[in-house]
């Protein structure tokens, strides 16, 4: 790991290490508070340098200004105001560093002022993210929320920061460690005992198949779901799985290696006693509705593909190109991002190719494919929309992503 990728880790841990402790007091107090004690004042203060992202230099100066004002009780600088510790545990490993908070200390800022029992089922997300365009360092954050409290801000639990992938035991080992007794014993908390339950473990399809150790989407084995095998097209080069009836998986079957091939690695997460199958949904629109069928139809028609007549003719594009730029002034609020020209297609983010999936590609599309092309189009929107629908109902009304 180079110096400056180094430096930010710890400056960034060090931040989270302060913000842990209030972001979740301030997210979750609605009660009106007054300004008439100190406490309130540098609470607040600190509430509001979070929320805005406000620089230590910056906090120095109002912290000097609103001294010469009066407010001699509030301290002369930013890391006093911040509660930023000075010492935070950061663990080498083999390939990079690993910052673990911990799920129990994260419950503990969040029901600070509990006085009843609880019992939370906690979902869990892991994902990597590059730091920089010209290196190979990435982060690999474990994130954690609760079922029972959407409007709570997910639990950061730890942090990982190295060249690449981390090795897949060494991540999750000090998580694991802690669920063990934390799903068996709960916690407590103001001598309230709190039962907790391992929920979902949502990742898009490349960090799934990495936490459960087994090889990815696009090996023959490579189905989460069922054993059926895929088939390599050579021409178009992709797997595809075009058999429906192959055997479900289940957690005994996955446990004791039925199928070896779908095997990479022995996670640390068969330690828990969690489904390995129902309980890692693969509800993933991202990757497979808009990153994945829609992307691909959408280079198929624009750039074309190889041994297929689908390229629309340069006329065509422009065409369907004025429309989506004509739809952008017409777009509700809440699609927040304009979609780009066809010319563009290339840089396009998930969220431009999902407004064109669930919004706009049944009118922009119906002039630049034929009959014969334009139905499926229009089926697969359809059911898009409904696979969205349901997933969304899915969120709200309980565990049953394993449905979809």
């Amino acid at each position: 790991m180079n110096k400056k990728a180094e430096t930010m880790y710890e400056n960034g841990v060090r931040s989270l290490s302060a913000l842990s402790e209030t972001q979740y007091e301030s997210a979750n107090n609605n009660s009106e508070t007054s300004l008439s004690t100190p406490f309130d004042l540098t609470k607040r203060l600190r509430f509001w340098a979070l929320q805005h992202r406000i620089t230590q230099a910056a906090i120095n100066d109002l912290l000097s200004i609103l001294i010469l004002a009066g407010f001699t009780f509030l301290p002369q600088d930013s890391r006093t105001l911040m509660q930023t510790p000075n010492i935070v545990k950061i663990y080498a490993l083999s390939a990079g560093k690993m910052w673990y908070h911990g799920i129990r200390k994260s419950l503990q800022s969040i029901f600070s002022n509990l006085n009843c029992e609880l019992t939370l089922r906690i979902d869990f997300n892991f994902d990597g993210m590059p730091l920089f365009k010209s290196s190979k360092v990435q982060f690999w954050p474990i994130l954690a929320s609760i079922r029972e409290f959407p409007k709570v801000l997910p639990m950061i639990v730890g942090i990982w920061c190295g060249e690449g992938k981390p090795p897949l035991n060494e991540y999750i080992r000090p998580l694991i460690s802690e669920l063990e007794d934390l799903l068996e014993n709960g916690t407590m908390i103001n001598g309230n005992h709190i039962k907790c339950h391992f929920g979902l473990c949502i990742c898009d399809t490349p960090a799934r198949s990495f936490i459960k150790g087994v090889v990815n989407f696009n090996h023959e084995y490579g189905c989460q779901k069922c054993m059926a095998g895929g088939e390599y097209y050579l021409q178009s080069h992709r797997m595809s799985f075009p058999k429906c009836d192959g055997i479900r998986r289940t957690d005994e079957m996955f446990r004791n290696r039925i199928q070896p091939q779908h095997h990479k690695d022995k996670s640390l997460m068969e330690k828990l006693n969690i489904d390995m199958v129902s309980q890692f949904p693969t509800s993933d629109p991202l990757h497979l509705l808009e990153l994945g069928v829609m992307k691909k139809l959408l280079v198929c028609w624009v750039y074309g593909a190889k041994g297929y007549r689908c390229k629309w003719s340069k006329q065509k594009t422009n065409d369907v190109s004025k429309l989506l730029e004509k739809f952008n002034k017409q777009m509700p609020n809440d699609i927040h991002r304009a979609i780009r020209k066809l010319d563009s297609l290339k840089y396009w983010k998930g969220v431009e190719f999902r407004t064109v999936l669930l919004y706009v590609g049944m009118v922009a599309f119906k002039e630049a494919l034929s009959i014969e092309e334009y139905d499926p189009v229009e089926y697969f929107q359809f059911d898009s929309n409904e696979y969205i629908q349901v997933r969304k109902l899915s969120t709200h009304d309980g565990p049953s992503f394993e449905t979809l």
